[in-house]
């Protein structure tokens, strides 16, 4: 792990922009700031998760493995948080997620989103944001899948 102000210079500026420097110093305080490497498992279905990871720089790839197969369910591309409904809810992850590219990851633990989503209307609205964004790419997604012919989606890929 790396000191945390490393993180504003590897993507993360936009995620803090809209925060107070309140907000910033209480999440900063307990948050750590990663490189990982391509095909670093960032996390894996089954799990509850204990921090929200947020995607700076990079390709991360959601994923999930079932008998032996693995299905990419979706491509994710910066700025993005990866887990944030099973960090809210304090849930199993259903599914499991790999950088596809090196990429900078920040990781916040649950306990503290969990906090500021409660006290903090700013912080909430990004994370609304987040999560209506990312709902509204899985149901392209799932639509584009059910909709389209396996040679389609392998043509336009």
């Amino acid at each position: 792990m790396r000191p945390l102000t490393t993180a504003l210079d590897n993507g993360f500026e936009r995620f803090f922009a809209s925060l107070s420097s309140h907000t910033v110093d209480r999440l900063c305080s307990s948050s750590a700031f990663e490189l990982v490497p391509a095909k670093t498992i960032l996390f894996e279905s089954d799990t509850v998760p204990n921090s929200l990871l947020v995607l700076g720089k990079g390709v991360v790839q959601i994923f999930l493995s079932r008998n032996g197969r693995e299905t990419t369910l979706l491509i994710v591309k910066p700025l993005a948080c990866l887990n944030t409904a099973f960090v809210l809810n304090g849930t199993r992850l259903p599914i499991s997620a790999r950088a596809i590219e090196p990429s900078s990851i920040l990781s916040i633990p649950g306990v503290v989103v969990r906090r500021m989503f409660s006290i903090d209307r700013t912080f909430r609205q990004l994370i609304v944001d987040d999560l209506t964004f990312t709902q509204s790419i899985m149901l392209r997604e799932l639509v584009s899948l059910r909709t389209e012919t396996a040679f389609e989606r392998l043509k336009d890929w």
